[in-house]
């Protein structure tokens, strides 16, 4: 079936110009698409009840109803989420920040309204917050300013006022229904429309309202856009207007100003921060930023892997071959980390940090993380010969002192890395991800003491409730070992040795 889009964008006009309001079904299924939408430009759309089904635990819808409403919002449609049928989706529904709900949990159909009341539950909305530590900002919403606004019916007049009275007004934002419909930009307002060309521009305006010389293209990013994104978003624009001022929302909703000056302070500030909080030997980024980097990704629901990093048998090498033997290593693995983290990705997303001593931190995309940890492995286990020297090397082992000082073997150094990703877990906290980070390094760990060199875990188990279902399994790279986990609860078994 062809849908004759001229024709029908034709009906649905002459509808809405009978004072009908338009709205899409069933959206995201179907003919319910992008297409549509950019199509009649409805005034509702109402998302099809496959996303809002079971959404607390499936990531990738939240992200995705979370996307359609956040777009929604920017465009002043209004949205509705369908097929409501449990409580743990009425709050999640809500923390998103969707206000027209529909489902069985809510109400059975009927001819009349039943008059039950249903409490909404109150949600925080976890929205991007200053870090406690040197009041660090991530996000353009940490910086905006309230600044006051005015109404497109206002007079010429009315604004020109305003700027005359507060010389520190810069920008008049111009908002309808809570929604900025343009911007009027101190310097341009007055040389356009109060002098004009030649010097009748309040003679030929004053009778006008904002609408008619407001600029309605201006730069407009959600609160929760990292500083970083919005850099990249000013640095595309015009010459001209590289340093308008910033239009910051929250779900659409108008919520502040950023001028371009608090935004390089900001960056400059969080640049600071970074070069403090290194690690001295390995000049990575230390625990407190680590801790900030999963935050900042938890805050914004991102998709991503954390890949925990030791170094097997390191204390009898630093032990057998010295501590500037030793420190040689670590920077090596710090080098070998940034360097392949920048040849997967060149965007910036993922991230190196030094927890400390052998232990370190890969932040990056799911569908990356094994790629990128087998190539530092690869490329880690090729500098065995600088480690260890020729001797060593060649005989594959080393003799040291053990943890009760006795005399043993050692073999090569090697690496175990466990990684947890929140396409899996739903991760609500630091201390979460990191207590499964080192219980999935752990195993790895034992891993590679059976194959007696570097290991890669994934954990792919699902937790329901901090619960490990009873299809949950721990996938093994590079040895394609899979072992499945028949525990409920946070016991793991690996009953089976690696095959060959």
């Amino acid at each position: 079936m062809a849908y004759h889009w001229k024709l029908f964008k034709q009906a649905i006009d002459k509808y809405r110009n009978r004072g009908y309001k338009i709205a899409i079904d069933d959206f995201g299924a179907g003919y319910g698409g992008l297409k549509m939408l950019s199509t009649i430009e409805p005034d509702f759309v109402k998302i099809d009840r496959h996303f809002i089904s079971n959404i607390e635990r499936a990531n990738i819808n939240f992200n995705l109803v979370d996307a359609i409403a956040t777009l929604c919002f920017r465009i002043g449609i209004k949205v509705i989420a369908e097929g409501i049928e449990q409580e743990n989706e009425l709050r999640v529904i809500s923390s998103i920040g969707i206000e027209l709900l529909q489902g069985y949990y809510l109400a059975k159909p009927s001819p009349v309204v039943n008059g039950r009341g249903i409490a909404i539950p109150a949600i925080h909305v976890k929205k991007s917050s200053r870090l406690h530590t040197n009041e660090e900002c991530h996000f353009i919403g940490d910086i905006a300013d309230k600044v006051e606004t005015i109404h497109p019916t206002a007079p010429v007049t009315t604004a020109s006022n305003r700027f005359i009275k507060n010389n520190e007004l810069w920008v008049l934002p111009v908002i309808e229904s809570d929604r900025a419909v343009g911007m009027l930009h101190r310097r341009r307002f007055f040389e356009e429309h109060i002098l004009g060309r030649c010097g009748y521009g309040m003679h030929l305006n004053a009778h006008k309202n904002v609408r008619h010389v407001m600029e309605p293209q201006f730069l407009t990013v959600e609160a929760n856009t990292l500083l970083e994104d919005v850099v990249q978003r000013v640095n595309s624009r015009r010459p001209e207007f590289l340093y308008d001022d910033i239009c910051v929302t929250e779900n659409g909703r108008y919520s502040g100003i950023v001028a371009i000056n608090s935004l390089l302070d900001a960056i400059a500030k969080k640049s600071l921060i970074l070069a403090r909080g290194s690690n001295p030997l390995s000049g990575l980024p230390g625990n407190e930023f680590i801790q900030r980097e999963i935050d900042k990704r938890l805050s914004q629901n991102i998709h991503f892997d954390v890949c925990y990093i030791d170094i097997n048998n390191f204390k009898p090498y630093n032990d057998h071959y010295g501590f500037e033997r030793g420190d040689f290593v670590i920077k090596t693995l710090a080098n070998v980390m940034v360097e392949h983290i920048k040849s997967f990705e060149s965007n910036g997303f993922n991230f190196a940090g030094h927890i400390g001593g052998d232990d370190f931190i890969i932040i990056a995309r799911p569908q990356i993380s094994i790629p990128l940890c087998e190539k530092v492995i690869s490329i880690f286990e090729s500098r065995r010969q600088e480690f260890h020297g020729i001797d060593d090397y060649k005989n594959g082992f080393y003799q040291s002192k053990n943890r009760k000082g006795e005399d043993e073997s050692f073999n090569l150094l090697s690496i175990s890395i466990g990684i947890v990703s929140t396409e899996v877990h739903r991760i609500h906290s630091y201390a979460q991800l990191a207590s499964l980070a080192a219980e999935v390094k752990h195993v790895a760990k034992t891993h590679s003491d059976l194959k007696s060199g570097s290991s890669i875990v994934r954990d792919r188990r699902l937790l329901v409730d901090d619960n490990v279902t009873e299809e949950s399994k721990l996938v093994f790279k590079p040895s394609e070992v899979m072992i499945q986990n028949q525990a409920v609860g946070k016991e793991l078994h690996h009953p089976v040795s690696p095959s060959t």
